[in-house]
């Protein structure tokens, strides 16, 4: 099926999060009177991303909808003190994003979240070091690394299209009889709004007539063939709705 021509039958929920390390400032040659705060929050992320990995694998329900991939948590951006080259950053922070299937709950990864987080804070020698003086305790100093995690206040929920629905045997027909075929799949992109009109009873379906190899790239674009064809497509579905 050509890429620019998609019918997408799921899209995941959308999270945004912020992850803080605090530690030690010190004298890199001295690096056991410090807290290397940018060393402990790439631990505390390879930790956050094991556990969610093995709470939220990808879910029996999404075979039947050909998804792209599964749910993810991943950093997307790092910022750290502006301390010298020579010196142990006393903080840094971690940001990042969840898609998560629509067969996940986002209040149960919410409460997920922030338990690995504090387990981490109540065990933060368990995390794994850099070398023999790589730690999170200075305990002559009686101080202890700490990781605060801040979740966005709004999220977006994921959807799974009905299969079965009007709606989506209507598209995925004038996707076949414009194109030559249809080969429906499911993305991890996010959209607002799409859960609370399902839940209000619309058929939704989800659809897009861009040229997905550029999609969120440098210099985006689409064609103008596409657009037309996107053009027949929507007057084939109405037709199609009409008729049913």
């Amino acid at each position: 099926m050509p890429q620019s021509i998609i019918l997408i039958s799921r899209v995941a929920g959308a999270l945004t999060w912020t992850l803080k390390a605090t530690g030690k400032l010190f004298h890199s040659g001295l690096p056991h009177l410090g807290m290397n705060a940018l060393e402990m929050a790439m631990d505390a992320i390879k930790e956050l991303q094991k556990r969610f990995y093995e709470d939220f694998p990808q879910h029996e329900k999404e075979l039947p909808y050909n998804f792209a991939c599964a749910s993810t948590l991943k950093p997307t951006r790092i910022e750290s003190s502006t301390n010298g080259i020579n010196q142990i950053p006393p903080w840094c922070k971690v940001s990042g994003d969840v898609r998560l299937s629509p067969f996940y709950d986002m209040p149960l990864l919410q409460e997920k979240l922030h338990s690995y987080v504090a387990d981490m804070n109540a065990n933060i020698t368990a995390l794994e070091s850099r070398g023999p003086h790589s730690k999170y305790t200075l305990p002559k100093e009686n101080l202890v690394g700490k990781l605060e995690l801040t979740l966005a206040e709004n999220y977006m929920e994921g959807i799974a299209c009905s299969l079965d629905s009007i709606g989506f045997k209507a598209f995925h027909e004038a996707t076949k009889h414009v194109k030559g075929e249809s080969n429906p799949y499911s993305i991890m992109g996010s959209l607002p709004l799409v859960r609370d009109l399902q839940r209000a009873g619309l058929d939704l379906t989800l659809t897009g007539f861009g040229k997905s190899s550029v999609y969120h790239g440098d210099n985006e674009y689409c064609l103008l063939s596409d657009m037309q064809d996107g053009i027949l497509m929507l007057a084939r579905f109405i037709h199609n709705v009409d008729t049913a």
